[in-house]
């Protein structure tokens, strides 16, 4: 990176006939249910991960009645079930868990109900849970989400969620014959397996966030992108790498990274290679030192000149909804007021509808930011074609970048083409007190009023001690052993307050704590901190190391 860039499976089921495995026809039913229309109901499918699951006991528990059968050599198994009713899940175990599978209700007396990676994931997506929770709380809430239309909603949101992995737009999972047609759903299990192996992510992990997405599905395409052999927070595919208050040119370029081979790919066709220093830090030839977070963003700092240092910021690419973002936001920034003026902190709030439209905006100035006054709304988001959202304010014309993590947590990053101008902004939620002995590993950039970083740290700190009245914890530094006290939900929920204090180290020196607001962008990684004292004016950008 220049000043920066300014160059403004498994093999196919054998046989076509099925084996059947014995039957254990169960009565009683789930427990949950308020359904007393039964009737027999014979359920056939096959059970398949990396290779067909032989001799393995599938079991089925419906609305009303429950049963069990055994799989032949090739997977497959029938399940007879008396005085039954629907909807049903299953369960197999496949050596290192288990996998679920579903009928829907109204799916008729012989429904076929496969088995496999790809059946998981949809009842994750359909049950907005892990399977395993569905299977184990089968109650009326959760058979009321086994329906024709959830199922379908589920089956699209997974095509979706999987269409840079495997095409399965022709399959159906839950009821293609695999015993006479396996070949199809063969290589999409393959792929999605090695897809999972290259992006170092479990079945477990893409369950977890299929159940939290539901349609919003760009947190799993992002976490399924080949990761760096050593980091899984790098990963393949496109960037938004926002370079403010330094340089001349657009702030924003798309780049690419190939996380496998480590290599940079800029807008003019330009590249970098990238040398693994450990710990998830990536160093470019010009000494560009790239700070990965476990969610993918990163802190980028280059070399200004021969003596200074600057931020970037690289946002994985995401296409999200505007529903995504709606709710209250804290905002923290640094700007300009006129181009030949120094950098100044500020801090805001506002509230963002499912259809981009900004309303109750506050500005809440430099200070401590308790007392706020009305601001002027910025105008409605807009899909910009080359990624994020144009805004404006106050005929200042503004981009956002959303990202949002596999857990369901946004985070908007604000910027000015023109470099005047970086915010990153979180949702007002409030804040819990972290846990004694629970430890933060953090790299921290502080950035002045001349937009140059002006000090950088590699600190973790321990939580010593906690005030649940007051709302208060204490926490430690590694690095020198100084201490300071932080206070939460001040002066907004979700935000942080750190008193100034001289602390005590322990080489018997001390240290001089500047008073500061505090933010964590949701579970980014991505933290935020400005000054508040009179006479102060930074900004301090950190990331979560491993």
């Amino acid at each position: 990176m220049t000043t920066p860039h300014a160059r403004s499976g498994f093999p196919l089921l054998a046989g076509s006939a099925i084996a059947l495995g014995l039957v254990a026809c169960g009565g009683g039913g789930s427990g949950g249910s308020t359904n007393t229309s039964t009737a027999a109901i014979t359920i056939k499918g096959t059970a398949i991960s990396d290779a067909p699951i032989a001799n393995a006991n599938v079991d089925a528990k419906c609305a009303s009645g429950s049963g069990s059968a055994q799989t032949s050599a090739s997977g497959a198994f029938q399940i007879n079930l008396t005085n039954a009713a629907l909807p049903c899940v299953l369960s197999v175990p496949d050596g290192t868990g288990a996998l679920y599978s579903v009928v829907e209700t109204g799916a008729g007396s012989s429904p076929t109900a496969n088995l496999t990676p790809l059946t998981d994931a949809l009842v994750a997506s359909l049950a907005g849970t892990p399977p395993a929770t569905l299977y184990t709380t089968f109650n009326a809430a959760a058979q009321a989400r086994i329906t024709a239309a959830g199922v379908a909603t589920a089956r699209t949101n997974l095509t979706a969620a999987l269409s840079a992995v495997t095409d399965i737009s022709t399959l159906d999972p839950l009821k293609d014959d695999l015993a006479a047609s396996p070949a199809a759903t063969s290589a999409a299990l393959g792929k999605l397996s090695t897809a999972l192996t290259e992006a170092r992510q479990s079945r477990a992990d893409l369950d977890t966030a299929l159940a939290i997405a539901g349609s919003t599905i760009a947190p799993v395409k992002t976490i399924l992108q080949a990761a760096s052999a050593t980091c899984g927070g790098l990963r393949s595919g496109t960037y938004h790498l926002i370079t403010p208050f330094n340089g001349s040119g657009s702030a924003f370029e798309r780049i690419t990274i190939d996380a496998k081979n480590l290599i940079v790919r800029y807008e003019d066709g330009s590249t970098d290679a990238m040398t693994d220093q450990g710990g998830c830090l990536f160093s470019q030839p010009d000494n560009t030192q790239v700070h990965v977070a476990a969610s993918g963003i990163s802190v980028w700092r280059y070399p200004a000149s021969t003596t200074t240092t600057a931020i970037a910021l690289a946002i994985p690419e995401q296409t999200l909804p505007l529903a995504a973002m709606a709710g209250t936001w804290n905002n923290i920034g640094f700007a300009k007021e006129t181009a030949s003026a120094g950098l100044e902190v500020y801090s805001t709030q506002y509230t963002l509808d499912g259809s981009g439209v900004f309303s109750n905006a506050l500005d809440c100035g430099s200070g401590l930011g308790d007392i706020c006054s009305t601001n002027t709304p910025l105008s409605t988001l807009v899909a910009n074609p080359q990624g994020g959202f144009d805004t404006s304010q106050g005929g200042v014309a503004l981009r956002a970048f959303p990202f949002r993590t596999a857990s369901g947590e946004t985070t908007l990053i604000v910027a000015t083409e023109d470099r005047s101008m970086l915010s990153v902004s979180a949702l007002a939620t409030p804040l819990s007190l972290p846990a004694i002995g629970s430890i933060t590993r953090y790299w921290n950039a502080s950035i002045g009023s001349t937009g140059l970083q002006t000090s950088f740290i590699a600190e973790s700190t321990t939580i010593t001690a906690q005030d649940a009245n007051a709302g208060t914890y204490s926490r430690s530094h590694a690095s020198n052993g100084h201490a300071e006290t932080i206070t939460i939900n001040k002066p907004k929920p979700g935000m942080r307050y750190r008193p100034a204090s001289v602390a005590s180290t322990t080489g018997g020196g001390t240290v001089n704590v500047s008073e500061a607001l505090l933010m964590r962008a949701g579970d980014s990684g991505l933290s935020v901190g400005r000054s508040v004292a009179s006479g102060q004016n930074f900004l301090a950008l950190s990331i979560d190391r491993p």
